[in-house]
């Protein structure tokens, strides 16, 4: 299971740090849609990934960029609320990491 989730995560990244470029951000269920998964929440073991990885090379939190369509904030699963915010991620040269999944 967990190399099904980082296959999940080396899809999301490159999306994920796009968005950053661009400023924007998506919902659970549009990345969901992106990937052909039926459910929303069935993007959140590659966001945790993601995440993770985030949080262990301190970097800041790119997954804050997929929101809750409703609140447009993210779900109850983002753990980054402390550590760094919105303007740290769209400030971050993404485009020049390696995606660390693939």
């Amino acid at each position: 299971m967990a190399s099904a989730n980082r296959a999940l995560a080396a899809r999301i990244w490159p999306i994920l740090g796009w968005l950053a470029k661009q400023g924007d951000k998506t919902t659970y269920g549009e990345l969901a849609k992106d990937f052909g998964l039926r459910m929303a929440f069935d993007v959140v073991p590659g966001l945790t990934v993601i995440q993770d990885h985030c949080e262990e090379q301190g970097l800041p939190p790119l997954t804050i960029l997929v929101v809750n369509k409703d609140t447009r904030q993210p779900g109850e699963g983002f753990l980054a609320k402390n550590r760094g915010r919105e303007p740290d991620v769209l400030a971050f040269a993404w485009g020049q990491l390696p995606n660390p999944f693939s």
